[in-house]
């Protein structure tokens, strides 16, 4: 068995772990990643340690799906004591960054009422020493800006990152927000960074024959997880020969569009693959037909994220297409902010390939068109976030808007847009109208939590039908799609969603279509999957 040609199982997916938590962007950069570790990670770990029985009986509720709860067994005590005096043992750095952030804040906000604040510095503790600029804000609020690439280069430590391999016979995963991963019989962890490129070498094994003797080597696997990783391979004579999948590389004339799932659609030409907001199925088998990462072309020209939530920049899908995309881009941000990290960095560090810059209304020129970055409004909580943009995407003279999430918040900033960059013929949107409080992300990022009807009126919102509408109406738009909003099945562990159709986001999102049709326009709720081409 050992020289003998293998594959990677298709059902096989690799999830990207930080910390033994499924890493997404803040568990990259070291400041929110710190801020994570303590104020979210440790006290979800501690109750769950607490009240085992508790965590459990409420996982198993739906309607808490998404919530502080650990998706744990009882037997899962002893794993979850143990990653918390590793977490206490080997995380120290990061624990006294993320106590000195909060103290100095707390500090500035009773010491600095106006007055210079060059004599600060000298009070600086020894974390943020040359790390940090101390400034006000046009209020004479103070606050400290963090200059990143020193962070990095501080306290960047791929020691934490490691990969899990398994394989997945269901959509069901533990949301990724409130359940550490562990190591079981049905699944292997290696310790990977994401910016190895073996990481690539594992998803080659999946279309590509390797010797399994080759495999272990590479991936250098214990011999005691050698029989774990046996169960994630197939002989390569066992491989049904696969259809031929030219049809994935698009040949054709004119522009093919296809719906992926959630908010990631492919816009192919003959010469040219956009791919927004990355986020794609593994192979599974159900009732609902998807695409998967086997679907996407040889080459993705540019792969664009809309916004830093983690069901917009996916690192497993990322790492998942690494080989294939050739460029990333993303919008600009609050530079220095806790709440707005670099996404370029991330991104960097992750082992992306180049990775773009766009400041708002800065275009990129194609052959046969341009992508235009656009303002978004709303679907953070009033946080001063600028890495949120929308997409304006011209192809052989069709023009396409991804709104995303954007919330239309000031209509008069939609006729700005639209006399700037000119009318659409088709317009991409969520309808996330009821979004989570502000808290469900980044309460770790505070200082101290908000009060209750601040965080119940700072919603991460997206349009309603009576936002959405004049964004149609000023688009000038002849098709008008919204997105599935994350309700395909393989999405709960992301999403964390279970609408029905008494659901605001469902009602409103009809009453958008309903609309659009009785106006002329051609418009649809995507869900799953689906393919047309403009001649």
């Amino acid at each position: 068995m050992r020289n003998q040609e293998i594959y990677l199982k298709q059902t096989v997916i690799l999830e990207p772990l930080a910390y033994n938590w499924y890493a997404w962007s803040f568990l990259i950069s070291p400041i929110t990643a710190a801020a994570f570790i303590k104020n979210s990670f440790m006290k979800l770990l501690n109750s769950f340690a607490d009240e085992p029985e508790f965590h459990t009986m409420m996982a198993s509720d739906p309607a808490l799906l998404g919530g502080p709860i650990c998706d744990l067994p009882i037997e899962a005590v002893a794993n979850v004591k143990n990653l918390l005096r590793n977490i206490e043992l080997n995380c120290t750095t990061l624990l006294k960054l993320n106590a000195a952030v909060i103290n100095f804040n707390n500090y500035l906000l009773q010491v600095a009422k106006g007055y210079s604040l060059e004599g600060l510095y000298a009070d600086l503790p020894e974390e943020l020493r040359g790390c940090v600029e101390l400034v006000y804000d046009i209020n004479c609020q103070p606050g400290i800006r963090f200059f990143e690439p020193i962070i990095y280069d501080k306290y960047y430590n791929t020691d934490f990152q490691s990969i899990a391999l398994k394989n997945l016979t269901t959509d069901r995963r533990e949301f990724i927000l409130s359940s550490p991963r562990f190591e079981n019989e049905n699944e292997i962890h290696l310790p990977i960074a994401f910016h190895d490129k073996r990481i690539d070498a594992i998803f080659n094994a999946q279309t590509t024959p390797i010797k399994f003797d080759d495999l272990i080597n590479l991936l250098e696997v214990p011999e005691k997880k050698i029989p774990k990783l046996q169960q994630l391979i197939e002989p390569a004579t066992n491989r049904v020969a696969q259809e031929c999948q030219q049809d994935k590389n698009y040949q054709g004339e004119g522009i093919r569009v296809r719906y992926i799932n959630h908010a990631c659609v492919l816009l192919q030409t003959r010469g040219m693959n956009i791919l927004l907001d990355p986020i794609i199925s593994h192979h599974q088998v159900s009732d609902l037909d998807r695409y998967t990462l086997s679907d996407m072309p040889d080459v993705i020209d540019y792969a664009l994220i809309t916004h830093n939530h983690q069901d917009h920049l996916v690192i497993e899908t990322l790492l998942a297409l690494r080989q294939k995309i050739k460029r990333v881009v993303v919008s600009t941000h609050a530079s220095g902010s806790i709440v707005d990290p670099s996404l370029k960095l991330v991104l960097e560090a992750i082992g992306m390939n180049e990775v773009i810059v766009l400041d708002k209304f800065e275009k990129i020129n194609l052959p046969d068109g341009q992508i235009i970055s656009i303002p978004s409004l709303g679907e953070h909580g009033d946080l001063n976030i600028q890495s949120k943009t929308a997409y304006v995407i011209q192809l052989l003279g069709k023009k396409f808007l991804f709104a995303a999430d954007s919330n239309n918040l000031d209509q008069v900033l939609y006729d700005n847009i639209f006399s700037h960059v000119g009318k659409v013929d088709t317009l991409f949107i969520g309808m996330e109208c009821k979004g989570a409080p502000v808290s469900w992300v980044y309460e770790p990022l505070f200082n101290k939590p908000l009060p209750r009807e601040f965080n119940q009126s700072r919603r991460l919102s997206g349009s309603d039908y009576a936002r959405a509408w004049p964004i149609v109406e000023r688009s000038g738009a002849k098709e008008v799609y919204v997105y599935a909003m994350g309700m395909e099945p393989w999405l709960t562990h992301i999403m964390a969603l279970n609408y029905n159709d008494s659901s605001p986001q469902i009602i409103e999102s009809n009453k958008l279509v309903q609309k659009c049709f009785s106006e002329g326009i051609r418009s649809e709720r995507l869900f799953g999957k689906k393919e047309w081409i403009y001649h």
